[in-house]
Order: C-alpha cells, then sequence, then structure tokens
C-alpha cells in the first residue's frame, strides 16, 4: 500500500507530534508500506540527518513555506491521487486538506489528532505566518466529516473531541502513539545500592513544563537533609538560561546537571543511569509518551493527575498522580518510589510498544 504522511513536525526538530510522524513511518515502513513523508522545508544537513534515521525506505520530500500562502504551496507540494492513504498528522496537514484537498482524496485521509480541540481549531493562521484572516476551524472540521478514519492520542483526547463535536462520536477512536527507544529491552534501571539518587527530567525547556514549581520542591528536599538527591534534565529551550542562573544564585550547581539537547537514540544512557522520573507540566497534556519511555527503562514516574497524563501512569504501581506540585515532596522525602518495581513498570510501558500499536495502525489502514 502506498501512503503520503504529511506532517509539518519532524523528529528530530520538533514536538511529541513530530516524534509519532516519525515512529509510524518508520514502523509502517517495515511492514511493506510504501511510505513517503511530506515535512517543512529545511537544511540540507537536517535533511540528510531525518533520511537517514528513517532508513532508505522511507521517501522524505519538503514543502516550502511562506507567509499567507503556505497551505496553498504544500498542497501543491505533492501529487496527492497517486496514494492508496493520505495520513494527515499536524494542524498545518489539517489546514492545508481542508482547504484544497476535493473530497474523493479526504476520503482516504486519516487524522491523527495530538492536542485538545482549542489548540487544533481555535486558532487562526496568524497563529503561523501572521495573516490573520481565515479560521482553521471551517478547514479543520471539514477534514473531519470525510476522513476515513480520525485516531486521538489518548482517551482524555478522544473525550474532549466528542464533547466539542458530537457527530465524531461513532467516528474517532484513540490509538495510543508507541514506546520506540531502541534499545529499551536490554537498559535496567540503575540499582539502589549507590548513596545518591537521582531525579531524571526530559523536556523542551520551556517554562511552561513546569520546571519552576519542581524546583521548588528539589530545593526544599535539599534545604531540609535530603541531599542524597541530584536531579539531571535532559533538553534545551529558550528558559534554561534563566533557570541555571537561579540554579547558581541559590548555589545548588552541585545538585542539578543540566544536559541540554541530547540525540533521541542516546535517551536510553540516562533512563539507565536515573532512579524516578518526573515532569509537571503546567499545559493540557494530550498525553504523556515521555512517562511511558521513562517506564519502559523501570523508572518509576511521578506526574500530575490531569488531562492526558493520567493514562501514561498507573497511580502507586508504576509511580504516583500528584494533584499538586508539593505533593511530591512527601513522596521523594519519604523515598516512596523504592516500593514500585522495576519490572512493573516495564511490563505497563510494554502495552504501548511501538510493534503492537504499529500492528493495530496496520488494520486500520487496510480497513
Amino acid at each position: 500500500m502506498k501512503i503520503a504522511f504529511v506532517s509539518q513536525e519532524l523528529y528530530p526538530d520538533s514536538g511529541g507530534a513530530g516524534i509519532v510522524a516519525w515512529q509510524n513511518a518508520r514502523g509502517l515502513s517495515k511492514v511493506g508500506y510504501d511510505v513517503t513523508i511530506y515535512t517543512k522545508a529545511r537544511h540540507k544537513d537536517d535533511y540528510a540527518r531525518i533520511q537517514q534515521s528513517l532508513g532508505a525506505d522511507v521517501a522524505v520530500k519538503e514543502m516550502l513555506c511562506a507567509p499567507k500562502v503556505w497551505p496553498l504551496i504544500y498542497y501543491l507540494s505533492g501529487q496527492w491521487g497517486q496514494y492508496d492513504r493520505i495520513l494527515l498528522n499536524d494542524v498545518p496537514a489539517l489546514v492545508m486538506a481542508g482547504l484544497f484537498m476535493p473530497e474523493h482524496l479526504l476520503r482516504k485521509s486519516v487524522v491523527f489528532l495530538h492536542s485538545v480541540p482549542e489548540r487544533t481549531v481555535g486558532r487562526n493562521f496568524a497563529h503561523a505566518d501572521d495573516a490573520g484572516f481565515l479560521s482553521y476551524e471551517p478547514c479543520v472540521l471539514r477534514v473531519l466529516k470525510h476522513a476515513a478514519h480520525i485516531l486521538s492520542c489518548s482517551e482524555f483526547i478522544t473525550e474532549q473531541y466528542i464533547q466539542h463535536f458530537s457527530m465524531l462520536k461513532t467516528k474517532i477512536r484513540t490509538h495510543y502513539a508507541g514506546v520506540d527507544i531502541g534499545t529499551k529491552s536490554l537498559v535496567k534501571r540503575a540499582h539502589h545500592d549507590r548513596q545518591i539518587s537521582k531525579l531524571l527530567t526530559v523536556s523542551r525547556f520551556e517554562r511552561g513544563k513546569g520546571f519552576d514549581a519542581k524546583y521548588d520542591v528539589f530545593k526544599a528536599l535539599i534545604d531540609r537533609g535530603h541531599d542524597h538527591y541530584r536531579w539531571v534534565i535532559v533538553g534545551d529551550g529558550a528558559y534554561r538560561k534563566e533557570f541555571e542562573a537561579r540554579v547558581m544564585a541559590d548555589g545548588l550547581q552541585d545538585y542539578v546537571q543540566i544536559i541540554g539537547a541530547v540525540p533521541r537514540d542516546q535517551l536510553s544512557d540516562y533512563y539507565a543511569d536515573a532512579d524516578i522520573f518526573w515532569l509537571l507540566p503546567e499545559y493540557e497534556e494530550a498525553f504523556g509518551l515521555v512517562y511511558l519511555e521513562a517506564q519502559m527503562h523501570g523508572l518509576p514516574c511521578l506526574g500530575y493527575n490531569r488531562f492526558g497524563i493520567k493514562e501514561a501512569i498507573q497511580n502507586e504501581q508504576t509511580g504516583f498522580l500528584v494533584d499538586e506540585s508539593v505533593a511530591c515532596y512527601a513522596l521523594l522525602a519519604e523515598n516512596k518510589w523504592r516500593g514500585i518495581a522495576a519490572e512493573t513498570c516495564r511490563q505497563f510501558a510494554g502495552m504501548f510498544d511501538i510493534d503492537v500499536q504499529i500492528e493495530t495502525l496496520d488494520g486500520i489502514l487496510k480497513a
């Protein structure tokens, strides 16, 4: 089967939607699909990295981006009629399809939803190119009406769309993103016989990812004598410098280690060396793939008891779901995470293994 995967975002220079596109493209190619990815234009070196990571069997084609007319340029980038299925992975892909694809092409499409309705249909073109003359909503709704399948990344997102658009009740279904770390089955959690305990965060370095809330908890732990903890942060972003300055001002540079951005195929080294994973984002997180990646390596997780995160952690079985960040203090001060079995974490995360999800997606595409 010949498929086009349209995703402006694409790993390694993107967020969760881009990782999902990359994983699905690789996975579908491995089970025999003829896959072409359409993604935004990048520097030629970035294209080389993307092509190498996907493998020679996945074709990568660029879509040029220009102010105000980018949806038309995206549409003209492909000969869409040649594909058996057209996979629309993010909002720009939906806008392009909603504006320009005829209905017979939309009926071959499969939509992936990665965010709440307000962040998908509640935006206008000013978000992308400062044009500000057209709402996304009619474009997206046209695609949702005619698409062959609509897949949301969590039960939370499925429920949100049904609440907003009752017409989707019999059409939308939850399809979780898979966990694909490469060496996941070979990695074991660090032993507890060392004198320090490592907290790990893997995330874009944004204020909205809850770094201040975690820092307040971490500083309280150190100030009150729980100085066996170390916090390792893997990721980069606009908030990094300000956060580093705060760490330095408080004299905690020996306790907080900021690694920066790390290639995805090297993340396993950091998961393997950690004892517990925590991330407390302020956003309405659609799911929590990073928590599953940590659990695949046997790490218990700390996350908020809200939104899609609740589906990625089994409370008191593979980690702890908290209502407020301050609740993390007692869990860490009392070392509650030590009671979580690494094998239980791995078994739960294994339910989301990429091979299982690709098998399910294969059935959907052939339906």
